[in-house]
Parts: structure tokens; C-alpha cells; sequence
């Protein structure tokens, strides 16, 4: 995902549009891990203001992150 999805120019418009995109190094930092009950990588996350899980995914490609991002 590294490589070909968050660099694709479709999906960085979406999360300009409507994301603050945080990439954590779970490894480095156990207590997001734990709080967000992460146990594979990439775990990709949708919060809310409250810092609440809306939405959770895993690896995707392009045409499934859009999805994801649209709410889909």
C-alpha cells in the first residue's frame, strides 16, 4: 500500500478532502496499538472527533481504499 495505493493521485485528493492522515509506527508505540486493538499491519482506521473507531480495513487496493474513504 506504501507504494502503490497512498501515492496514487486519486486517493491522496480523498484524504486531502476530508482526512488528517497519521501513520503510526505501532511497533515504537504500544499504547495506539493496544488502544485501537491493532494486531495486523496495515490496520487502517476512520475516527471520529471523539477519537472513536467508525471504520476499520486492512490492506486494500486503490479501488477499495476509495470505497473506504467515500464510506462505502
Amino acid at each position: 500500500m506504501k507504494h502503490e495505493v497512498w501515492p496514487d493521485p486519486t486517493i491522496e485528493r480523498a484524504v486531502a478532502d476530508s482526512y488528517v492522515p497519521l501513520l503510526v509506527e505501532v511497533d515504537r508505540n504500544a499504547a495506539v496499538s493496544d488502544r485501537f486493538g491493532i494486531e495486523s499491519i496495515p490496520t487502517i482506521l476512520d475516527l471520529d472527533g471523539h477519537g472513536q473507531v467508525v471504520r476499520r480495513a486492512a490492506i486494500l487496493p486503490v479501488s477499495g481504499m476509495l470505497r473506504f474513504l467515500a464510506g462505502d
